[in-house]
């Protein structure tokens, strides 16, 4: 028994065996506790991160945000210098931890008028992304 990723099974949208089911026919390894019956678990195996040349540092919370697959927003991005469109990146947390990979979606300029936008300009955080590459359809920056 390696690792596990545990989570509470609600079930207020069906019982925790049929979730459990669902996610086993799902192709997931999902199992339930011994002990407490409201929780249930995945194993969790390693992964590699493509490392790339050019590096984009996220805040702390990001960082741990995009370590469970979420997006990376502008709102995050801690540094990105020269920063392009299209560029192959490898997101690190703050103390230069590599926690994820994508394509950058918008510039360092882009991402760095965010930043200095005044509290009266509304910007949309969809607008500075950067798209996964391992996992297609999430985003990073």
């Amino acid at each position: 028994m390696g690792p596990r990723y545990y989570f509470r099974l609600n079930d207020l949208a069906g019982s925790q065996l049929d979730t459990l089911e669902s996610m086993r026919n799902g192709g997931l390894e999902a199992g339930s506790h011994e002990r407490v019956i409201d929780a249930g678990y995945l194993p969790v195996t390693e992964s590699t991160i493509p490392l790339n040349e050019k590096r984009v540092q996220a805040d702390r919370f990001a960082a741990e945000a995009v370590m469970q697959g979420a997006h990376l927003y502008a709102r995050g991005v801690r540094n990105c210098k020269k920063l392009k469109a299209g560029m192959s990146v490898t997101v690190v947390d703050p103390s230069g931890t590599p926690v994820g990979s994508g394509i950058a979606r918008q510039s360092e300029t882009s991402i760095l008028r965010y930043h200095q936008a005044s509290p009266s300009k509304f910007c949309t955080a969809d607008s500075f992304s950067l798209t996964c590459e391992k996992h297609p359809g999430t985003r990073l920056a």
